[in-house]
């Protein structure tokens, strides 16, 4: 189950909080078995490989958070690119800060592809991001949108969507 403490950028320890980035690259890899990809790929048949579209905001966090880590029996990869189409294959792709003048174009080129896409930047989830992680003070907020999710084949399961909060929710949703 999720375990909204994942949330809290204050996962650290008393005295210091998480570095923002830490918290969303594990949060990223936390909610990958809370997404189903229909139909479901051959368990273990290739790697699961989780896209940086841009300048990535992660440092080594994600990078070291996959090492040794697999979603339905398959390794964890991450691959950068600075253009979408350098992406191809992946099935996640977290699209930077740095990418928000071509979000369009970003999710354009997703569709079809079945592939979850996520951002922090909190115009993505109203132009169609299915995963949006936003700092609301010292929290990482979920947003999803299980309706760009169902366009694309993918479904969030009860326990993500238990956690999330969907675009226009509450006065505090983007």
């Amino acid at each position: 189950m999720l375990v909204p403490g994942l949330l809290w950028a204050g996962a650290a320890g008393p005295a210091a909080p998480a570095p923002e980035y830490a918290v969303k690259a594990q949060f990223l890899v936390e909610i990958l078995p809370y997404v189903q990809w229909r139909p479901e790929p051959p368990a273990g048949a290739r790697p699961f490989v989780i896209g940086v579209f841009g300048r990535s905001p992660f440092g080594a966090y994600l990078n070291d958070y996959v090492r040794g880590r697999t979603v339905r029996r398959q390794p964890i990869q991450v691959r950068y690119g600075d253009r979408i189409q350098d992406l191809a294959g992946c099935d996640v792709v977290f699209i930077c800060r740095s990418e928000s003048s071509g979000l369009g174009a970003a999710l354009a080129w997703a569709r079809g592809r079945r592939v979850l896409t996520v951002a922090d930047d909190e115009r993505a989830i109203r132009q169609g991001v299915m995963l949006c992680f936003l700092m609301d003070g010292q929290f990482v907020r979920l947003f999803a949108s299980p309706e760009a999710a169902a366009a694309e084949g993918l479904v969030f399961s009860s326990q993500l969507l238990r956690i999330a909060r969907m675009p226009g929710a509450s006065r505090s949703a983007p």
